[in-house]
């Protein structure tokens, strides 16, 4: 046999340079600021969406009446197209009250007051009902805000 003597090799786990230890550092510290962004964003947009959904009170802008014009009756627009009117609207008052009403959506801001020939037009409003119930308080024929129109759940 040999006389040599055996070395045995240690394992030893090699440690991160510093400059290797600094740029996991900065990963990390990147990672937690776009964690960080993210949540302040879900969290944000969370609170305007629970914003919208719990406002049901809605301003009105303007009361038309309606009328259903002759079959053929065209309009000319302010952008010079002539285009078939569906439903006529012109401008009217209600009495001043509160009024239990079902509306549906006819568009953007604009609804029906089912079973009447009344148009109620609001602002920024988004519900999208179709017979649904509503309390609709008009305590204003002139100014701004006519009033306000309600949805119930």
């Amino acid at each position: 046999m040999s006389n040599e003597k055996k070395t045995r090799e240690v394992w030893r786990p090699s440690l991160p340079g510093k400059r290797e230890a600094m740029r996991g550092l900065t990963m990390h510290r990147i990672a937690i600021a776009r964690l960080t962004v993210v949540a302040v964003v879900l969290v944000a947009t969370l609170l305007v969406v629970s914003v919208l959904a719990a406002n049901t009170d809605y301003d009105i802008a303007e009361v038309y009446g309606s009328a259903i014009p002759a079959q053929g009756t065209v309009v000319l627009t302010t952008s010079g197209d002539i285009e078939d009117i569906d439903v006529l609207l012109s401008e009217t008052e209600l009495d001043i009250g509160r009024y239990s009403v079902t509306v549906t959506r006819k568009a953007q801001d604009l609804y029906k007051i089912d079973g009447f020939n009344i148009y109620v037009k609001t602002r920024y409003c988004y519900e999208y009902s179709y017979s649904q119930d509503a309390i609709l308080d008009y305590d204003s024929q002139a100014g701004y805000t006519k009033g306000t129109l309600t949805f119930e759940d």
